[in-house]
């Protein structure tokens, strides 16, 4: 015959087990949570200029950066605002430019992101 107690026994021989299993469950998702900045790595992001042929002399480079701590164009660094918003003019020389941005996170990850632009300038002869 089962006696009520024996059934807060049998209760607890299951509830112990599945608190400690829900538990590693929750340090698991937070440290997860935690790494997702390590997991996705630098991010850039460049909204403008969108077209390779431009016509005049100075572009301005417009764009974003996310889990960054130092970011460069062409060797040179440049800043972001406290949203990893940056706006940086480039000069291109006559005919071919490479543009390269290169950053960094924290942990050590980089990455690169080139694009080329051709500059056309006026070939009229007054």
């Amino acid at each position: 015959m089962r006696t009520p107690f024996h059934s807060a026994v049998a209760l607890e021989t299951y509830m112990r087990p599945a608190a400690l299993t829900l538990f590693l469950c929750g340090i698991l998702v937070y440290a997860l949570f935690q790494a997702r900045y390590l997991i996705h790595g630098p991010q850039i992001i460049l909204h403008a200029p969108t077209e390779t042929v431009h016509h005049e002399r100075i572009v301005l480079l417009k764009g974003e950066a996310k889990h960054i701590t130092a970011i460069t164009l062409n060797g040179r660094e440049i800043f972001t605002d406290e949203h990893g918003v940056f706006e940086e003019p480039l000069v291109l020389e006559n005919g071919y430019t490479i543009m390269t941005l290169h950053a960094k996170n924290r942990y050590g990850r980089t990455i690169d992101m080139t694009r080329s632009f051709i500059y056309k300038g006026d070939t009229a002869i007054n």
